[in-house]
């Protein structure tokens, strides 16, 4: 066969067109991957609230203990765990880092809530960790969760400190997976201050729609 057959104003054309025709679906795949989401599992703190409330007098005059250990003041606070994905995602390690203010803490208990835990490999952790910065966060360990979506797989953290827990920030991920923190309460809070102080309607909506761009970051 002649080499110059492959040389051909038809070949040569042939050629571009399969080479365009691999850029472009190369070129399609990478930015399909950079679009692409990883899966999300969405850290909520969902309530904070004292379980005592007693005036300052009383609580002079009155012992409350929590395990034999004497207490002023009991707070319990509220995260929740959900997979965004459509699928499970395993072996999940997360920090929670807390408020400086707050965080260093000694507190009182630390449990989930897991209507799963039996079907589980092995147990959820949490764990508070104290850094030589002095950086504190706790440290939670899944060996799975399952798609909320499908299986209302929600996991519950309690926690009993004796001042409120405030999270600044959230670290985790692994393999196609991210995670996201919210602090309902704040958002709340915020809200009905917003409420309180708008002075007309076209401000509250304004504010609230800047409040749910944020949210959805």
């Amino acid at each position: 066969m002649d080499w110059k057959e492959f040389l051909t104003d038809k070949a040569i054309s042939n050629y571009i067109v399969f080479l365009a025709g691999l850029l472009v679906g190369l070129l399609g795949h990478v930015i399909k991957n950079l679009l692409k989401k990883p899966d999300l599992i969405e850290v909520e703190k969902q309530k904070e609230t004292s379980l005592i409330s007693l005036s300052d007098e009383a609580k002079d005059r009155l012992n409350i203990t929590y395990d034999e250990q004497p207490v002023k003041e009991f707070y319990l606070t509220l995260f929740g765990f959900r997979n965004k994905a459509d699928k499970a995602i395993e072996n999940v390690e997360l920090k929670l880092y807390l408020d400086t203010e707050y965080g260093q803490q000694k507190l009182y208990e630390m449990k989930f809530e897991d209507p799963l835990e039996d079907l589980r490999t092995s147990k959820s952790e949490v764990k508070c960790v104290v850094q030589e910065s002095g950086e504190h966060f706790l440290r939670i360990q899944f060996p799975f969760i399952n798609c909320y979506k499908l299986n209302k797989d929600e996991i519950l953290l309690k926690v009993y400190s004796p001042k409120p827990i405030k999270a600044i920030r959230l670290v985790g991920g692994g393999k196609e997976w991210n995670s996201k923190f919210f602090d309902r309460v704040e958002y709340n809070e915020k809200l009905e201050r917003m409420v309180r102080n708008s002075s007309s309607v076209g401000n509250l909506i304004a504010s609230s729609i800047y409040l749910l761009l944020k949210k959805k970051r």
